[in-house]
């Protein structure tokens, strides 16, 4: 015991307190001539007592069993007093009270107490390992369990966990290659504490390196000592791993982490379900052993994958001269076709794959060619037949892509013009010679708006819409208006010499701000909208103008009258219109100044 203790211990502090453990220890660890470790071959003392004839017949039965499963000890213990009343070991704890002794507070004396309040048929307790003062202060582990003769509770039957078993089992019999475990491969046990619950293997394979790698790991001195001491790393070992962590937290997996010497390590670890037991089991191998496998096979791919790439590349050097020859004659027939000489392929010899694809090529560069023109043209057609109905600004911008036009002007000029007599001829020809007369006289009107600068809007029964100043901010849209209604009038006289009819032409112009536009998808129509349109038709409707006349509103009165003579009319109040009376002028003719000059 004094190796357990910085001083001197206490002898009485070890010794029985009563008779019978006095009695123990002198017959059986005073007097027995075996030394220590060796107690248990006494079976009997000798001294003719019961309890001495009793052990005798006990003792070879419970040896046999303690031998056969390798425990560390074996105890019978009395549940009314707890001394340990049978040891097979005969360590100091033989012959003393768990309840009241030394060893009150010891793990033996937690586990012996679990089964003598049970009290219950069956029940089995095992407690985790701690330092036992009587085995040495080594770490142990007990197992105990409720002994009953019939339904009267008699005592407990108490097993020190075999260290040596579960070392065995974890080691392999120190034997880690053959379980597959390699030369750096391990598997241990760990408690809540995170502490070793099985031996190391490094401690067991090289002891001086092991405690070497713990000083140099900055490991507490005492535990070093300690491990040294005890010759296990059971709870000294710390394993505060991320694994361990995991494991002890009730999951399982594998990852790479730093184990408890500072290598980097593959570790699968899982939790165990023992009762009573917060335990897990580790098995790890060094990082550069575990994937020593998965670098062969590296180094096999590169080695077998160069060779490969070796061999095509040889192979392809010698299949070269087969091939680049029509392959750069295709190239350069490809050439030829990009300048513009698709025959180019015709000429090409030595028929085969390369020229049926070159002449296949360039049919699909001809076929692209005459469908690219095909596409110029129409889109020409499709241009001029825009700017047919529309102004070309106006085209352009449908072309480029826009949807919906709708444009606000500021002071443009509108005119309506009003063919009289057309509606009544045309009842009195065919609808092709009505469709042939009109066709010719909007005509003549398109050339003579084209001629003065004005804008086509649309043409609508017996009236011509017209308007300048939409586009390109013209500022004399409203004399521009004038002169196309005076030459509307020469193109009617024009038109009835031509087919012997009886035109003629009523304008009505009006300045304002307009908003353009157009209107529908598939059927487009151009157009014109405003309270200025709105004038203009009002003027019509209420000027009771006559036959050839050009009326205009106040604000083109201002504007001209300096240029052109203006009588003043008197709206009809009759005329049917929704607009209030508008005030009014019809041309009379062009001012003196421009008379003297013309």
């Amino acid at each position: 015991m004094a190796d357990l203790h910085e001083g001197a211990p206490i002898a009485g502090l070890y010794e029985p307190h009563n008779s019978a453990g006095q009695y123990l220890q002198y017959h059986y660890i005073a007097s027995n001539s075996n030394p220590a470790g060796s107690k248990q071959r006494l079976a009997d003392a000798g001294d003719g007592s019961e309890y001495s004839k009793a052990r005798a017949l006990c003792h070879p039965r419970s040896s046999k069993y303690h031998d056969l499963f390798g425990y560390n000890d074996l105890f019978l213990v009395d549940p009314d007093s707890g001394v340990i009343i049978y040891s097979i070991g005969k360590e100091v704890d033989f012959g003393m009270s768990l309840a009241t002794g030394l060893y009150r507070d010891s793990n033996l004396a937690d586990a012996v107490n679990a089964a003598i309040n049970a009290k219950a048929k069956g029940f089995v307790k095992i407690v985790d390992f701690a330092h036992y003062k009587p085995s040495y202060g080594a770490p142990a582990a007990f197992i105990t369990s409720p002994i009953f003769d019939g339904d009267e509770f008699i005592g407990v039957l108490g097993l020190q966990v075999p260290v040596d078993e579960i070392n065995r089992v974890m080691t392999g019999n120190n034997n880690w290659a053959k379980d597959g475990l390699g030369r750096s491969g391990e598997a241990y046990l760990v408690g809540a504490d995170s502490a070793m619950r099985s031996v190391s293997k490094f401690l067991v394979e090289d002891p001086a390196g092991y405690l070497e790698t713990l000083s140099a790991l900055n490991v507490k001195s005492q535990t070093i000592d300690d491990i040294e001491h005890y010759g296990t790393s059971i709870l000294e070992q710390q394993m505060d791993t991320e694994a361990t962590r995991n494991a002890l937290e009730r999951r399982e997996g594998t990852m790479i982490v730093d184990d408890y010497r500072g290598v980097k390590v593959l570790s699968s670890y899982s939790p165990l379900n023992l009762n009573g037991l917060d335990w897990a089991v580790l098995s790890e191998m060094d990082l550069d052993e575990a994937y020593a496998p998965i670098n062969e096979f590296k180094r096999n791919i590169l080695f077998w994958g160069s060779l490969i790439i070796l061999f095509i590349t040889v192979a392809s050097l010698l299949l070269s001269s087969v091939f680049i020859q029509p392959v750069m004659r295709l190239i350069g027939c490809a050439k030829d076709i990009s300048s513009g000489e698709i025959n180019a392929l015709a000429a090409s010899e030595n028929p085969g794959e390369f020229w049926e694809l070159a002449t296949a090529l360039a049919g699909m560069v001809d076929g692209l060619d005459t469908q690219t023109k095909t596409i110029e043209m129409l889109s020409l057609e499709r241009w001029n037949l825009l700017q047919k109905l529309l102004p070309s600004s106006v085209a352009q911008r449908l072309l480029s892509g826009e949807n919906i036009i709708a444009d606000p002007v500021e002071n443009a000029s509108v005119m309506l013009t009003e063919v009289i007599g057309l509606d009544a001829f045309a009842h009195s020809i065919s609808t092709e010679q009505r469709v042939r007369l009109v066709n010719d006289l909007v005509c003549r009107f398109d050339s003579a708006a084209d001629e003065c600068g004005v804008d086509k809007i649309k043409f609508v029964a017996d009236c011509y819409v017209s308007a300048s100043g939409l586009v390109g901010g013209r500022l004399d849209h409203m004399g521009r208006m004038v002169r196309f209604a005076l030459e509307l009038q020469k193109q009617v006289k024009h038109f009835n010499h031509d087919h012997g009819t009886d035109f003629d032409v009523i304008s009505s112009i009006h300045s304002g701000d307009v908003v353009i536009g157009t209107v529908g998808s598939s059927k487009m129509t151009y157009d014109i909208w405003g309270d200025t349109v709105s004038t203009a038709n009002s003027i019509l409707a209420q000027g009771k103008p006559s036959r050839g006349s050009i009326l205009v509103s106040q604000p083109v009165f201002e504007f001209l009258q300096d240029v052109y003579y203006f009588d003043k009319l008197n709206p009809d109040p009759y005329s049917g219109s929704l607009q209030s009376l508008i005030p009014m002028w019809r041309l009379v003719g062009a001012a003196k100044q421009q008379s003297e000059v013309a």
